[in-house]
């Protein structure tokens, strides 16, 4: 069995048959293939040692923020932002231009989900701050524990 190596990954195992009807000048690189040795396509092989090892594991996917609604979010304020049902209670009757904007948001968001990056999710948790309902370790916290996929 050989190997076809394109940049030192093996793109083809074929057997000695088949590799020998590749003349030499159409410039593909063929690799004996010891006995006994496993080699897949996509592993990597060293042609100057005629050497062939497992690609890396590819990384880790990095987790992506998880959409919340509104009773997801409330919770997340409460369990990561540490709001008590006073809190919560006081948000909901505040009169403040802040507060009524957020609440409105909130109610245009019962049919669609939030993610940390929306810009009105961002200024939502900042308007909880100033208003003294988050402090600002409070605030930090509901972001960086927001849920994610993994």
């Amino acid at each position: 069995m050989q190997a076809q190596i394109i940049d030192g990954v093996v793109h083809w195992i074929a057997t000695d048959a088949q590799a020998a009807l590749y003349p030499a000048g159409l410039g593909l690189t063929f690799i004996p293939i010891p006995a006994g040795v496993i080699v897949l396509e996509g592993y990597l092989c060293n042609a100057a040692t005629s050497s062939f090892s497992a690609p890396p594991a590819p990384p880790a996917p990095t987790p992506a923020p998880m959409p919340l609604n509104q009773v997801q979010f409330v919770a997340l304020l409460e369990s990561a932002g540490g709001m008590t049902d006073a809190q919560v209670a006081a948000f909901a009757v505040d009169a403040t231009p802040p507060m009524v904007s957020l609440r409105f948001r909130f109610g245009l968001a019962s049919t669609m989900t939030m993610l940390p990056t929306d810009a009105w999710v961002i200024a939502g948790i900042a308007a909880l701050q100033a208003a003294g309902y988050l402090t600002a370790a409070e605030a930090a916290a509901v972001t960086a524990q927001w849920p994610t996929s993994a």
